[in-house]
């Protein structure tokens, strides 16, 4: 049984551990897509030739940004629970195949 709870840890562990990278690329790809969008904004802001010309590349892009912001923190989000599920769900099946051993055991 302790060979088994090892195992499942492990295996628990591996999948977070390949969860975090994979979370972590994706979040820095947003991150970079977002500094790039910033960089351009700000190129097309500075070349603005009238105020309002200025404050609607702002308006467009707050607005972009915020939708794009919304749209990845909510599949990062939901990135992040399915491995949390399925780090855990090695871990469920194991404390649930030692009670049922525990179990049988003492019955005798």
């Amino acid at each position: 049984m302790n060979e088994e709870s090892v195992d499942a840890v492990g295996k628990a562990s591996e999948i977070l551990t390949k969860g975090a990278e994979t979370v972590g690329k994706a979040y820095f790809e947003f991150a970079q897509a977002s500094a790039v969008a910033c960089v351009e904004a700000g190129k097309a802001m500075i070349g603005a030739n009238t105020p309002k010309d200025f404050f609607d590349i702002q308006s467009e892009y707050v607005r972009t940004n915020f939708d794009k912001f919304l749209t990845e923190s909510t599949r990062l989000s939901e990135m992040s629970i399915n491995v949390t599920n399925e780090a855990f769900d090695s871990l469920k099946a194991q404390v649930n195949g030692s009670f049922e051993k525990s179990f049988k055991v003492s019955a005798y």
